[in-house]
């Protein structure tokens, strides 16, 4: 069934947005997963799906869609709503799901702190990790090597996922981080949360290279442009703020 958006009614409990901001996943009154066309204001409403969808996570070019309940994610075709695996994960309940890229590899995090990695095709379960707490946000870096993930406490760590291990921990934030970006190249980070400040770090030294304050609520979202010269930072308001990747500078304010 479809819908215009200006039809749709309550606020999502849960959403997540393609990298090319094409599409739209989220869950309305915690059970009805909706599908949304930004171009063409469509809406498609997967009534079929059971309630209590804990997580939710789009592939970069929107044709896949992953959906977690408890501990069971299925992941299928959005446009013919065909299965491609049903993942069992580790930890006690998902709340967070990430693709990579190249749409090849799944990453999901549970409340106990378990993050685990699947190659999606052949359902195999390549590493798990110990976040030692809830994680609140995951990203996977250009090319799939890296993963980051963050937590309640504030604290990032960038994971390499040949070694299994956590090679950076970056502890600069005041409070609960809630979104993660890569540069398009990989070499910058940005992260921001509950502090509402953004801080873009080095990827390879850990280094924080520019601290943006200034935003009127929690961050909830971040994205770099494709060149990565510029920051879009989100927040509760509904506003988006660019700034400047390189300099730091503020770009300006959409609202």
């Amino acid at each position: 069934m479809k819908k215009r958006l200006d039809e749709r009614e309550g606020q999502p409990t849960l959403i997540e947005i393609s990298a090319d901001a094409k599409t739209v996943a989220e869950v309305r009154d915690h059970e009805t997963l909706r599908w949304r066309d930004t171009a063409s204001g469509d809406e498609t409403i997967f009534a079929e799906h059971d309630p209590n969808i804990s997580a939710l996570g789009v592939s970069s070019d929107g044709k896949m869609l992953a959906v977690a309940h408890h501990d069971r994610i299925a992941v299928f075709y959005v446009a013919t709503r065909k299965s491609k695996a049903t993942l069992m994960a580790p930890g006690k309940e998902i709340n967070r799901l990430a693709f990579s890229a190249d749409g090849e590899r799944l990453a999901s995090s549970s409340e106990d702190g378990t993050i685990a990695v699947w190659i999606i095709d052949s359902k195999q379960m390549l590493i798990t990790l110990n976040a030692a707490g809830k994680v609140t946000a995951l990203r996977f870096a250009p090319g799939g090597k890296s993963l980051a993930s963050a937590s309640e406490d504030g604290i990032v760590k960038l994971w390499d996922l040949q070694a299994g291990a956590s090679n950076l921990q970056l502890k600069k934030h005041s409070a609960s981080v809630n979104a993660i970006a890569f540069s398009p190249e990989g070499t910058m980070m940005a992260t921001g949360g509950d502090d509402r400040t953004v801080i873009i770090w080095e990827t390879v030294s850990g280094k924080s290279r520019k601290t943006l304050k200034g935003h009127d609520l929690t961050v909830t979202s971040l994205a770099f442009s494709p060149d990565g010269d510029l920051l879009a930072v989100g927040s509760g308001n509904a506003s988006v703020v660019l700034w400047d990747a390189r300099t730091g500078k503020l770009n300006r304010v959409l609202k």
